[in-house]
């Protein structure tokens, strides 16, 4: 695998606070992030602009595609893009955001032309980079509520949206379609909790391998990183209301900028750890 030596990313339109609503694509440049690595994810060989032939579901051309410009622009060393999501009522109306807003089409539409991406929602905190303990072998990467011990256990795991890594293949491609389609069947549930019903079925029929990150990297309001020295991200899960996640992820980053601040030589010496409680963050379990 080849390791890429810094990124930095910009947003061309942050709305603090948005969580719900259309999807915005992060533009990536090179830069220095908290001196950690982002690895390159090659698409597999069945993925490109041009049609897939034989047994393969046909990929679309991005030819006359606005989005696909974006794409460009936005793709770490080319295949890679990362999403998050910022609050429909400061979308204009009639551009290309108004596509953003159909969510899983539009997470689709990203594999169909061949990307790999790695969605966030806008209220995780972002310490270190997070790719690095996504197996280059898993066709999604979940970050979980609560880990079970097993990274490739999909039961009882439990999938979060809020953090989705997912490879451009056509087996992922013919998922996202099954999965929208099975809307239909589940009429009042979310995506996330529509993917929890079907995981099983699917992973199977579509021969995709499904990894739950320990949150020991990807943590949460629910479940929170017992290592501050190895957590990646912190998602502000297991609460309602913007103000009391404001307030807790406030308090997250404070303790990150208190261990930041602590000499080499006493980090080495013993553990540190997130605060256990708050509005919403639940107690670490020991």
């Amino acid at each position: 695998m080849k390791i890429l030596n810094h990124f930095q990313v910009q947003l061309p339109w942050f709305c603090l606070g948005g969580f719900v609503g259309a999807l915005l694509v992060l533009s990536v440049r090179y830069t220095e992030f908290a001196n950690n690595r982002l690895p390159e994810v090659q698409p597999e060989k069945c993925v490109s602009p041009k049609l897939a032939t034989e047994n393969d579901i046909p990929v679309k051309k991005p030819d006359q595609d606005p989005l696909a410009e974006v794409l460009k622009s936005a793709a770490i060393d080319g295949n890679m893009v990362i999403l998050t999501q910022g609050n429909e009522a400061w979308m204009a109306p009639n551009s290309l955001f108004d596509l953003f807003l159909e969510g899983n089409k539009f997470q689709r539409r990203i594999l169909e032309l061949g990307y790999n991406f790695l969605f966030t929602d806008m209220d995780v905190l972002w310490f270190r980079n997070p790719l690095r303990h996504i197996a280059i072998t898993s066709d999604f990467a979940f970050a979980s509520d609560f880990f079970f011990g097993d990274e490739d256990q999909i039961e009882p795991s439990a999938p979060n949206g809020g953090f989705m890594y997912v490879k451009s293949s056509n087996k992922t491609i013919e998922f996202f379609k099954n999965w929208q389609d099975q809307r239909v069947n589940y009429p009042d549930k979310h995506d996330q909790d529509v993917l929890n019903n079907i995981k099983v079925e699917f992973s199977k029929k579509f021969q995709v391998k499904m990894q739950f990150v320990n949150t020991l990297y990807t943590a949460g309001f629910c479940e929170m990183s017992k290592d501050i020295s190895k957590v990646c991200t912190v998602h502000a899960n297991c609460c309602v209301g913007l103000q009391a996640k404001l307030l807790d992820l406030r308090s997250i980053l404070d303790d990150w900028k208190a261990y930041k601040s602590i000499p080499p030589w006493a980090k080495e010496k013993e553990t540190f750890r997130f605060r256990d409680h708050g509005i919403c963050i639940h107690p670490i379990k020991k």
